[in-house]
């Protein structure tokens, strides 16, 4: 049901869109409108998907999971093919991905969704007081030792047995 919505429903809505605004603006002007919006989108969803991958680097440095911005850039991406593809509807869904006003609450609508189907799984070590304990425990102790070697029982008495 959701790819017959994706593949034939929005496709009809977006020309019938397009038609309409054609009708009212004109076909020049309707066809400068989608070329406008799809190369200022590019431009935007480039400079805000650069500003994400910035603060997810700086969260990954300190040691954090950056699962907002990594969310944030999901959408930014999204929203920058959506922006890509010609029609109005798919122009608005892509601004509401893009913008950062917009953003928090399609962000709260995507999580949601999929709030049960995502794990979060951390490794390694993000506090400074882990990190020391982990060193700690690296320390190398340096001692003398003597090997002993225990013989058996049945080992001794084979070799009386020789004799």
């Amino acid at each position: 049901m959701q790819l017959f919505l994706l593949f034939i429903v929005i496709p009809l809505v977006e020309l019938f869109l397009l038609l309409r605004v054609g009708a009212i603006i004109g076909a020049l002007n309707t066809i400068a409108l989608v070329i406008i919006t799809a190369a200022v989108g590019a431009y935007y969803a480039r400079s805000e998907g650069m500003s994400v991958v910035y603060r997810m680097q700086q969260m990954t440095a300190r040691g954090e999971v950056p699962t907002v911005e990594l969310v944030d850039a999901l959408m930014i991406f999204g929203g920058g093919a959506l922006l890509l593809t010609p029609g109005f509807l798919t122009d608005a869904l892509g601004l509401a991905c893009i913008l950062p006003m917009t953003r928090p609450w399609m962000r709260q609508a995507i999580l949601g969704h999929y709030r049960s189907r995502i794990r979060v799984y951390h490794t390694g070590e993000s506090h400074p007081e882990q990190q020391s304990r982990r060193s700690q425990q690296n320390q190398v102790i340096d001692v003398d030792f003597k090997e002993e070697k225990k013989e058996s029982r049945f080992h001794d008495q084979d070799r009386s047995d020789r004799q």
